[in-house]
């Protein structure tokens, strides 16, 4: 049910509040460079995968494991337009419907992990001593750190981080059984738009956001140029599977993304030219996970990580997003994320490991990455 009517005035943390602690399944999200938040909420959680292209509006999430998609149905959907020019996003409007009253369901809350830097450390060695044998090319490989909880509601962290992160897609979600997660990415995995049009970039290599703070300005090592373009590469023999040869590519470019910067390269295809109209579904299928948080092979990266990191990655680098909200649909890849448990939250971060890494710089990598983060769990 959508709800955008002026007839009272309420603010988004109530709704949020509401269903949240209804026991509900909802998700809080602003597209990339939108002056509209967008809240999805369900006392539904549906298993499985949803078609982008037709079907039902709602919130899909899904874990870096294949075969672990939810979705989330928009049996209350809202939205306020942006108009505060303040962090505390209290200057919002809409018409909320009674959320009636479910019990709550426990979250699945584990230990906090404390991993030590010597364990990535030893997984880039590891794995680079498979490199130098033929066994793997790229593998991306994640890391997690543990930050104290804030004391502020989550839509006010939220707020901060669409400060922190205006042209990537920032959400917050509440899934009983899956947790509280806030996160950003600048990575689209799938977009369905204008009923026609499907969209995908890849995005790898990371750089710091240059001094000048001009993305442009960035120099890059052969070791960040041939990251993205395994991920491009990835992408084209993805199309080439399934015949498709009406694409069209751009880039690489210089991709600005809080603290660093990326290797941006976008595609796009009319599907409805090209007779597949149900292109959006099945590169999602062929996409995910991507190349840029698995590695190269893709199946030998996969059985690495799930072997060699000592923790779950869990959502972080599986995809979340709208579907069918306005008749569009778009994934991101869940890159910069958190998990929000009741003493502590967990950082999630990762980097692409070649055999031009050097272990300590990758390291380096990771810690600028949690940057902003962090400075948003600390009100900066």
């Amino acid at each position: 049910m959508m709800v955008n009517a002026p007839a009272a005035t309420v603010s988004l943390a109530e709704v949020w509040q509401r269903v949240e602690r209804a026991g509900w399944s909802v998700a809080v999200f602003r597209r990339p460079g939108e002056s509209t938040v967008w809240l999805v909420a369900s006392p539904r959680l549906i298993p499985g995968k949803t078609s982008l292209v037709r079907g039902q509006s709602g919130f899909a999430v899904a874990p870096f494991e294949r075969g672990k998609e939810q979705f989330i149905p928009a049996d209350l959907m809202m939205r306020w337009p942006i108009l505060d020019v303040s962090r505390n996003g209290t200057v919002v409007s809409g018409s909320p419907e009674e959320v009636s009253a479910v019990q709550r369901a426990e979250y699945a809350v584990g230990e906090p992990v404390k991993e030590s830097s010597d364990s990535f450390l030893g997984a880039v060695q590891l794995a680079q001593r498979q490199m130098s044998e033929g066994l793997l090319q790229k593998v991306v490989l994640s890391r997690v750190l543990s930050a104290p909880s804030p004391k502020e509601e989550p839509i006010e962290v939220f707020n901060r981080l669409r400060f922190a992160y205006p042209a990537a897609f920032v959400c917050l979600t509440s899934i009983p059984g899956i947790g509280l997660w806030l996160g950003a990415s600048p990575e689209m995995l799938v977009g369905w738009e204008g009923g026609r049009t499907f969209r995908t970039m890849a995005l790898a290599g990371t750089r710091p956001l240059p001094e000048s703070g001009d993305a442009n300005d960035s120099t890059w090592s052969f070791k960040e140029i041939e990251e993205q373009a395994m991920v491009t590469r990835y992408i084209i023999e993805q199309f080439k599977s399934i015949r498709l040869r009406e694409y069209t590519e751009e880039g690489p470019r210089a991709y600005a993304a809080g603290p660093v910067v990326h290797l941006r390269s976008d595609y796009t295809v009319d599907a409805i030219a090209t007779e597949r109209p149900d292109l959006a579904d099945t590169m999602r299928d062929l996409l995910h996970p991507t190349s840029a948080v698995c590695g190269q092979p893709f199946s030998t990266a996969y059985d690495f990580i799930r072997e060699n990191e000592s923790h779950d990655r869990e959502l972080y680098s599986g995809y979340w997003g709208p579907v069918l909200v306005e008749g569009e649909s778009h994934l991101y890849v869940n890159l910069r994320c958190m998990r929000w448990d009741e003493e502590s939250v967990r950082l999630y971060v990762g980097a692409g490991i070649t055999a031009a890494s050097k272990p300590e710089a990758e390291l380096a990598e990771t810690e600028i990455k949690t940057r902003t983060l962090r400075k948003v769990l600390e009100g900066e």
